[in-house]
């Protein structure tokens, strides 16, 4: 049975994730800062980490075969954090916005399109 690492699991877009995982056959595993704050069903594994501190990442990529990976913190901590969750997974899964497409809006130069690029060329 495949383990998942739902990085941003807390957030909108993670509690769908975890919720249209809840039916499937695997291990769902969650990245939180607070655990006692989650409030995510009791099947998922919470584990303490934070991609601002590399270092907690360690103790929760151990088993993981995939991460959804929805990015919560600054460009700063981008490659290190990525650095050590390449290391461990098979696939990840980044969301990121529609960047790329050719409407106006989104050519122009914005520190999210960067941020997202970066992410991107990293995992």
């Amino acid at each position: 049975m495949s383990r998942i690492l739902i990085i941003g699991a807390t957030g909108t877009v993670g509690r769908q994730v975890v919720s249209q995982l809840m039916s499937s056959d695997v291990r769902i595993r969650a990245l939180v800062r607070n655990p006692d704050a989650a409030r995510l069903p009791p099947q998922v594994e919470l584990m303490q980490g934070d991609l601002t501190i590399p270092e907690t990442l360690d103790k929760c990529l151990i088993g993981v075969d995939t991460i959804f990976l929805v990015w919560t913190a600054p460009p700063s901590a981008v490659i290190p954090a990525l650095e050590r969750i390449a290391k461990h997974a098979q696939r990840i899964v980044y969301l990121s916005a529609p960047l790329k497409t050719s409407h106006p809006f989104f050519q122009q130069p914005n520190p999210s399109r960067t941020l997202a690029e970066l992410i991107e060329r990293r995992a």
